[in-house]
């Protein structure tokens, strides 16, 4: 996904009342982190996963007693579905434990109280999706052709 679907996405969440915050764009400093709390053996996009949800955490920007963290579970081969297990092995040792970690999987992989995919969400989460890919195809179509350069995005971001 990107950037734009994401910010369509936590619209759609945050529609169904669940105060959401996706993360920016990870950088070095999420990378560093990350490599203090997960085994530099496991695949790349795992560390930077981990390293920028602990980062966030450290930041102070959130009540700890009153956040959640929600990792996606693909339930496949990919690694990914195992990228939940680095964040709370990565979350006990750094001594934030008590903060929860809700999979978000189509699978029934794991259940959560507090967070459930009514129809609606999971239809507005959909739509955020499709709408998302339209609007990525339009600035990739576009954004060869634009007359000044980033007008394109930023049309796209408006």
């Amino acid at each position: 996904m990107s950037p734009i679907h994401f910010r369509l996405v936590e619209a759609a969440l945050r529609g169904s009342g669940y105060n959401l915050e996706i993360l920016p764009v990870a950088g070095r400093e999420d990378l560093d982190e990350g490599l203090r709390g997960v085994n530099n053996d496991a695949c790349f996009p795992s560390i930077l996963v981990t390293g920028q949800l602990m980062a966030a955490l450290r930041s102070g920007r959130y009540d700890l007693g009153r956040t959640a963290l929600m990792v996606s579970q693909t339930g496949g081969g990919c690694r990914a579905t195992n990228y939940i297990a680095f964040v709370r092995k990565a979350l006990a040792d750094a001594g934030f434990g008590a903060v929860p970690v809700i999979s978000l999987n189509a699978g029934g992989l794991e259940r959560q109280s507090g967070f459930r995919l009514s129809p609606r969400l999971v239809t507005s989460g959909l739509s955020a999706l499709a709408y998302g890919d339209a609007l990525m195809r339009c600035l990739y179509r576009t954004r060869p052709y634009e007359a000044a350069p980033g007008s394109a995005r930023a049309l796209a971001e408006a």
